[in-house]
């Protein structure tokens, strides 16, 4: 049982097909179906159950494909370790929009200036983009907000934020005067994507006050909605600290809705069985000390 046969063996898991897993591979379909069979052989048990040719994962198939993806982890985890590059000192983050926004660049820079040779990959997206490229060992570690519990991985929470409500400062709620719940909700309402931390504690608080979230604009786009806020274009709900800076300044400002209580939660999460390298373990500590701040 060699790596090129494991390999197989999970494409076909993936494309749950010998003929697309041999072209994904570029392989004969022969060779793809031979591989899984002397695996088969060797392991002593069927992998596949073949119903109207289609294929479906028996449970000791399952289990032998958990361990080939920790397998498969590790080795290129040590395959990384070659050549004279030094992968080792570049780190992969993935991160939400909301961190991106706020800390984490001046935590990388504060970090690579104390530290020359390790170097940063990093990619922001939306949580789901992140959760796959953590799960793909496309990444080394990931920031994301709200509960999330991963299979097989650590999270340490290293941070949290409150959603609130921002307006323009010409906005009849940028006096500060005391908002009711029936009063927000008959307001345009900026917010973002659905899917997004923000936007699903949103929605969930809203839920429990039986009220449903329309938005008038949409966006994934952070920036994007804070000025259409500023435009005067509506309510915009977004994290206080992506906002602070306009707030800050007077171009924006917070609206006093006494009863939208929301807070957020943002943690740090990798892989149970990654190998850390000592660069990558001393910024995930240098990270987790944040919350004693």
């Amino acid at each position: 049982m060699g790596i090129r046969t494991l390999r197989i063996f999970k494409t076909v898991c993936e494309e749950g097909s010998i003929t697309k897993a041999a072209q994904k591979l570029y392989l004969s379909q022969p060779a793809v179906s031979q591989a899984i069979k002397e695996l088969e052989q060797q392991k002593g048990y069927s992998l596949f159950d073949r119903l109207s040719r289609r294929i479906f994962l028996t449970e000791p198939g399952k289990r032998l494909l958990e361990k080939t993806e920790d397998l498969l982890r590790l080795y290129d985890d040590i395959d990384h370790l070659d050549g004279s590059a030094h992968p080792e000192a570049t780190i992969r983050i993935g991160s939400c929009i909301t961190v991106a926004c706020d800390w984490l660049p001046s935590m990388l820079k504060e970090y690579a200036d104390e530290n020359p040779e390790v170097k940063f990959r990093t990619q922001v997206a939306a949580a789901g983009t992140i959760i796959d490229l953590l799960m793909e060992n496309k990444i080394d570690l990931a920031f994301l907000e709200g509960p999330y519990t991963l299979d097989h991985c650590h999270a340490k929470v290293i941070d949290s934020y409150r959603v609130i409500a921002v307006c323009s400062s010409n906005h009849l709620y940028a006096n500060g005067r005391k908002v009711g719940i029936g009063e927000l909700f008959s307001q345009p309402l900026l917010l973002r994507e659905k899917g997004s931390a923000v936007r699903d504690a949103f929605d969930s608080w809203a839920m429990t006050h039986k009220r449903t979230a329309l938005p008038v604009v949409e966006s994934v786009n952070t920036q994007a909605l804070i000025q259409f806020a500023k435009a005067d274009m509506g309510i915009a709900i977004l994290a206080d600290k992506v906002t602070r800076p306009e707030i800050e300044r007077g171009a924006i400002r917070e609206v006093n809705i006494p009863d939208m209580r929301i807070t957020n939660d943002t943690s740090l999460i990798y892989r149970e069985n990654k190998y850390i390298p000592k660069p990558l373990a001393a910024f995930i500590d240098r990270v987790s000390g944040r919350r004693k701040q």
